[in-house]
């Protein structure tokens, strides 16, 4: 049942292209039914419903008897059959008819003939190079966009080999299932409500979508969502074509971090050339009157200076994270077990872990996971990601490790997921959490580790994301380039 379902979508997507063919042309299923026909058969005879368009011909039981014998012995016809046009005159027509296996029926293509109607003869080449023609248009189309047709309800009825590819979900789990199978949680209600709303009144939704794939990563893509009716005018199914737009939107995410970088930059040096040596005499006089009248002020006095050397030590450690965020210097570079520095970052948090009330589950990967990677600044990231999860479980909570190797996807990578249960980023400060001095802690918090991490990660060729429900928790997701493919790029790039 649901292969046939997918031949019949099959056979639909391939009527767009038959609408191009010039000639007048037929699809039959196997029992020699007319299952599609093209706009120029339509206009030739003046008729829009193809459950009519029988009645134009003069001996339409002889067109689906050879039709329903070319399917059934797999061989090629011609049929001279004469039809009337839009203004009732008879025309002759040669068709040839070719069997079309995968699809279990036939084509057949018209040819006007120069004889009177009512002769025959004719050749099947013109039919065997259109249908040649279709496979490639179709195989065409698989190789570039992702393809999918969804009943009334958004059912998936028909799912091409690039979606599959894409999300990493299989035909089977993809059919009968609807897109929430990939909703990614980035988009809003009231987005979905809008698309809803544009195609079931008939218009064509063009936007772009954020995706979860199997696997836990998201991609983009930029869809168009076509609505299709019968010929009472009621909508009998949708067809979504998207393109993958997810290395442009990281491009993107990329120009707009460089341009924070080159502003921070400017912004930092001068911090530093303004800021650092008055804020250094500052501490340094703190520090000499503390030392020299330590025994002759009150106790408050000295508790007050010390607590001017803590804040001048911190704003001196500000200025150095930023410079060092904005003007990172490049750093060396080994092949690395990603696992080492994710385990030092692990027993790093693990007494605050049980003091906490957190459980910690690792869920890594047998084996090496190997990279091309500094070992201290990823562990640096690991750990940035660990403690802010553990400040969002003020009451515990559970905090998720993940190890994944995608080898077949496109790129292959290496996946770091970290999963809190905690009480989640809100939606509209999500999209800035990697933004420098952007926190959502309410002390204590400069707002550099994200961005340093976000820095890190896109400087080892990977990238971070981030998807996050209040009340329910937060799940970055690192993917990391294995040694491999980062080898491989670096000897081209050399």
């Amino acid at each position: 049942m649901g292969r046939q379902s997918n031949k019949l979508q099959e056979l639909e997507l391939l009527e767009s292209v038959i609408d191009a063919i010039r000639d007048p042309a037929v699809v039959f299923d196997d029992a020699g039914e007319i299952v599609g026909v093209n706009a120029a058969l339509r206009e030739l005879v003046g008729v829009e419903s193809a459950l009519q368009i029988a009645a134009s011909f003069y001996a339409p039981e002889r067109f689906s008897s050879a039709a329903e014998d070319s399917a059934r012995e797999a061989r090629e016809a011609v049929v001279a059959l004469d039809l009337r046009d839009a203004s009732g005159n008879p025309r002759a027509f040669e068709w040839a008819i070719r069997p079309m296996p995968r699809f279990g029926g036939a084509l057949a293509i018209g040819t006007e003939s120069v004889h009177e109607p009512g002769s025959s003869g004719g050749s099947g080449a013109h039919a065997l190079t259109l249908e040649r023609e279709l496979e490639m248009h179709k195989a065409a189309l698989d190789e570039h966009a992702i393809v999918a047709v969804t009943d009334p309800a958004g059912r998936i009825t028909y799912a091409n080999r690039r979606f599959q590819q894409i999300s990493g979900y299989s035909e089977a789990e993809l059919l009968g299932a609807d897109h929430r199978l990939v909703n990614s949680g980035f988009h809003p209600r009231s987005f979905f409500k809008k698309l809803w709303r544009t195609i079931q009144n008939g218009r064509t939704f063009r936007g772009e979508i954020r995706n979860r794939a199997k696997d836990g990563s998201f991609y983009w893509v930029d869809t168009t969502i076509v609505p299709f009716r019968d010929d009472a005018g009621k909508i009998t199914q949708y067809v979504a074509i998207r393109a993958d737009i997810t290395e442009k939107k990281r491009m993107n995410e990329r120009i707009v971090q460089s341009s924070k970088f080159a502003a921070l930059g400017e912004l930092a040096a001068n911090i530093a050339h303004e800021v650092n040596n008055p804020i250094g005499i500052i501490s340094g006089k703190a520090r000499l009157l503390h030392a020299r009248y330590v025994d002759d002020v009150p106790e408050k006095v000295i508790d007050e200076m010390a607590k001017i050397v803590q804040q001048c030590e911190r704003l001196e450690g500000l200025t150095r994270r930023m410079l060092e965020y904005s003007r990172p210097n490049p750093s060396a570079r080994e092949r690395l077990d990603v696992h080492t520095p994710l385990r030092r970052a692990l027993d790093f948090v693990s007494h605050r872990a049980t003091t906490s009330r957190i459980e910690i589950v690792r869920e890594l990967v047998d084996g090496r996971a190997d990279i091309l990677g500094n070992g201290n600044e990823l562990e640096q990231v690991f750990l940035n990601l660990f403690l802010n999860a553990m400040d969002a479980m003020p009451d515990g909570g559970t905090l998720r490790v993940v190890t994944k190797l995608h080898r077949e996807s496109i790129p292959s990578r290496v996946v770091v997921l970290v999963e809190d249960t905690g009480r989640g980023i809100d939606e509209a400060v999500i999209g800035r959490i990697f933004d420098p001095f952007f926190t959502t802690k309410t002390q204590g918090g400069t707002g550099l580790g994200l961005a340093i991490s976000y820095g890190i990660i896109g400087s080892h060729g990977g990238t971070i994301e981030v998807e996050s429900e209040p009340g329910a928790g937060t799940r970055f997701m690192i993917a990391l380039p294995p040694w491999t493919v980062a080898t491989s790029h670096a000897s081209e790039e050399a």
